[in-house]
């Protein structure tokens, strides 16, 4: 039930962020400013869930707080590079290559500190996984969407899947360590890793917007009512998928984004028409 929720959040965030596209598919406001104030909105969220919780408070230190630092890197990446792919890749097509993840974190799983390997029928089933991925690929290689851009993005739009496949994947196990090894309530440890988030969030806004010459235009440029469902939804979403890590596993954020797949591909065929 859990990882169904999960899902139905993953699945609106990729859906509200092709609505919020202007009529030629292209996104008119700052990806930055978005993943920023969605990071401050879970952040506020874990604060008033510490604040208003009757559980004990506990210190948290340098080591506690240096063990989010690494997942909180790697979805900075990952949350800004997102708004690239959708434009670039159908969104239902790339929730299928985005399941390789799965390829990816059983090979880190692998690694200290979990040491915790795969076992054969697990590979097998990856495997298959990895097999309709790529079928689902090749049939996809050429084809256009209703803008009339590639369902796949062409190479450039691949390779930069590719790359945020293994960087999400490393992020989340990274992050599930965190959750795991350091003793606090998740809101507790939200707070340390939206607080992370909102920092190297806001650094990389600032960054980007000095460097197309853009300081002193207002962080909401471009902002629809769609805008702001996009920043809700990641959210949402965001927190979803942290409670996921810390009561069951990387694993189970992977199964809530097939079943995430799913609903997309069913919402798309069914509101719009639009098969991949």
């Amino acid at each position: 039930l859990f990882v169904g929720l999960a899902a139905l959040l993953i699945c609106s965030s990729g859906l509200c962020i092709r609505e919020a596209e202007d009529d030629e598919g292209n996104i008119t406001y700052a990806a930055t400013s978005v993943t920023l104030f969605s990071e401050m909105l879970k952040l506020s969220l874990a604060l008033v869930i510490t604040l208003t919780s009757d559980a004990p408070r506990q210190k948290i230190d340098a080591r506690t707080a240096a063990y989010f630092l690494p997942g909180a890197v790697g979805y900075l990446a990952v949350n800004n590079v997102r708004y690239f792919m959708l434009e670039q890749v159908n969104p239902g097509l790339m929730a299928i290559v985005w399941n390789l993840k799965i390829c990816v974190i059983g090979l880190l799983y692998a690694l200290p500190p979990f040491r915790r390997a795969f076992t054969r029928f697990q590979w097998a089933g990856a495997g298959l996984l990895v097999v309709g991925s790529t079928l689902a690929e090749v049939s996809q290689w050429g084809a256009t969407d209703e803008f009339g851009q590639s369902n796949t993005g062409g190479t450039l739009g691949l390779e930069v899947v590719a790359g945020a496949l293994v960087l999400t994947s490393a992020s989340a196990v990274a992050t599930e360590y965190a959750y795991k090894v350091t003793d606090l309530p998740l809101s507790r440890q939200n707070v340390i890793l939206y607080t992370y988030g909102c920092l190297l969030n806001l650094l990389t806004a600032l960054v980007w917007r000095s460097l197309e010459g853009q300081s002193s235009v207002p962080f909401t440029r471009g902002f629809t009512a769609w805008t702001w469902a996009v920043v809700a939804a990641q959210a949402a979403s965001g927190y979803a998928i942290g409670a996921l890590l810390k009561y069951v596993d990387a694993i189970g954020q992977v199964f809530a984004d097939v079943i995430a797949m799913l609903i997309t591909v069913v919402f798309r065929v069914v509101a719009f028409g639009i098969y991949i």
